[in-house]
């Protein structure tokens, strides 16, 4: 599903993250990368960093986690499949820090997690939420945008 309106100023050099003022509203949109499966995910990401973002409920950050990681390890085959290998050059590989960055990501979410009491669903701090998002959000304008229009078809 491509929608040009969303992908339109989300070019590598025009990619544009949420400012400080921009997080008080928490309807944000990631870019589309022009690859139906993940897009499908990153609007599945879109509602869930909504939500966790609203309630703050430890139950949300917990769904908003497993589905990122999920959503990581698809990507991560997408990218293996369309030719994003192991290879380094120069000491860089593009599919290891994308796969470091979702590493950190998951790590993050689950240090807040483990802050707070087993099966609770206690309030956790905004600020704690918030900065989990936007790792999320940063990431996709970081790394996934790269992606766009380079990744097979499922």
């Amino acid at each position: 599903m491509f929608h040009p309106a969303r992908t339109q100023n989300c070019g590598f050099f025009s990619a544009h993250a949420p400012t400080d003022e921009e997080w008080s509203d928490p309807d944000f949109q990631l870019p589309l990368i022009q690859h139906e499966s993940i897009d499908q995910e990153h609007l599945v990401l879109e509602d869930l960093m909504r939500t966790a973002v609203r309630t703050q409920e430890t139950r949300d950050v917990q769904a908003l986690q497993i589905f990122f990681m999920q959503h990581s390890e698809h990507e991560e085959a997408i990218m293996r499949r369309s030719g994003f290998a192991a290879e380094r050059e120069r000491n860089f590989s593009a599919i290891e820090s994308h796969t470091r960055d979702h590493k950190n990501i998951v790590n993050f979410a689950e240090s807040i997690l483990h802050n707070t009491a087993e099966g609770s669903d206690r309030q956790l701090r905004v600020r704690q939420v918030t900065l989990l998002c936007r790792r999320i959000i940063e990431h996709v304008f970081t790394y996934d945008i790269l992606l766009t229009g380079a990744l097979d078809i499922d």
